[in-house]
């Protein structure tokens, strides 16, 4: 099984970047929230699951084609 972020509202972030285990997909918010990592951190959620399409974004949005399917 894969890992992804998905921000507060449950879209998928970072361009439906996937991590193999829970603690890559920490890292990587570690380092993208260097400059105030406790507040930002409250705003991602680390979710299992794998990207499947979906068109319920903006159309122009680069996430507009990933919703997570678990």
């Amino acid at each position: 099984m894969t890992y992804l972020i998905q921000d507060w509202d449950g879209n998928v972030c970072f361009f439906g970047q996937t991590f193999k285990t829970f603690d890559d997909a920490e890292e990587f918010l570690f380092e993208k929230l260097v400059d105030d990592y406790e507040t930002d951190r409250e705003d991602y959620y680390i979710v299992q699951g794998i990207v499947r399409s979906a068109n319920y974004l903006d159309p122009n949005d680069p996430r507009g084609n990933l919703k997570v399917h678990s």
